[in-house]
């Protein structure tokens, strides 16, 4: 067996198996790439804390007796997103897409919001048309038999099953329409305070809070494996000539292995979902900077995608930020 099967199939424990405001309103892009709820954290360890998987990952029973918060009046979920192809590439091989939807009345819910980034691989047109492709699946199927069904008032809906679900369609219909081609997917789904994740590849997912910034997807990457395995630094990491390289896609394979989780959201923190045309060239002290100095989410968003641009922009850029109340 070569070393980098063995590599990839020696599965350390800890791998896990897995801005606007409106009532309903959606955004799609898709062309040419908190503090955690354990107070023994402290906030000063925050800049540099990364979840372990085992912390996030909970049953979709456990899911199912969590109660959000429901906004009270003209406090909601605020959200930015800005994409770019970068200053190399000759097309935009990311994708995006955002819905956010606020109800009251009679009948209240907690603020609804499914955000997913999406970075195409496979070359100029494969990779473009894999994340559109991805990004379309994932949000119709969550409409579908999540958000649509809710406003219906159908219960025992579980969001970390049906997020799962979603990408396991997306990776169906990329590997049969798009089969040179694959991405990488980061989803979120948010009610209330509560967010849930589904993840594949090395988009990302960050919580932010005044004081520290927090990683919570991991990357499915070679140089994260060597990190792992520490065979690697996270210094040298971010110059290997294979950082690149990715061991888990949607459609490259007939079966998917997501990352699925769920986490508590501090009043007033933010999401932020990326493409590694950010994180690979800003560094995550300035982001956390640049989003709590914003003015508002959209404002941090094209701020971050400027940043990335200025320090060469050599991938595509894509920034979904989200803001809680509070």
């Amino acid at each position: 067996m070569s070393f980098l099967r063995r590599l990839f199939h020696a599965r350390s424990e800890s791998e896990p198996n897995q801005s606007h405001s409106a009532p309903p309103a959606a955004e799609t892009q898709a062309s040419d790439s908190a503090q955690p709820a354990d107070p023994s954290v402290s906030s000063a360890s925050l800049a540099t804390t990364k979840l372990a998987p085992e912390e996030l990952g909970v049953t979709r029973k456990d899911m199912s007796y969590i109660v959000p918060f429901v906004a009270p009046p003209s406090k909601h979920l605020l959200y930015g997103l800005s994409s770019h192809k970068g200053m190399v590439r000759a097309n935009n091989q990311d994708a995006s897409f955002a819905l956010l939807s606020a109800q009251q009345g009679a009948s209240e819910a907690p603020d609804f919001g499914l955000f997913v980034v999406a970075d195409g691989m496979g070359g100029h047109e494969h990779g473009e048309r894999a994340s559109a492709l991805a990004v379309r699946v994932i949000s119709q199927y969550l409409i579908q038999n999540f958000f649509l069904k809710r406003l219906a008032g159908e219960e025992d809906l579980y969001i970390g099953e049906i997020l799962t679900e979603a990408l396991t369609k997306a990776n169906e219909a990329v590997a049969r329409e798009t089969p040179e081609g694959g991405t990488t997917v980061t989803a979120a789904v948010i009610q209330g305070t509560i967010a849930y994740f589904a993840h594949v590849g090395d988009c990302r997912a960050y919580s932010i809070l005044p004081d520290g910034i927090i990683q919570l997807t991991k990357d499915h990457s070679l140089v994260q494996r060597l990190i792992d395995l520490d065979h690697l630094t996270p210094d040298e990491a971010a110059v290997h000539p294979q950082r690149n390289v990715l061991y888990r896609a949607v459609g490259q394979h007939e079966s998917l292995e997501v990352d699925s989780f769920m986490k508590p959201l501090q009043d007033g923190s933010r999401l932020l979902l990326c493409s590694d045309g950010l994180w690979s060239l800003v560094d995550e002290e300035r982001i956390r900077q640049i989003v709590n100095n914003a003015n508002t989410p959209q404002n941090a968003c094209d701020q971050l995608v400027e940043l990335a641009n200025q320090k060469g922009g050599s991938d595509n850029i894509t920034v979904i930020l989200v803001q809680l109340p509070g």
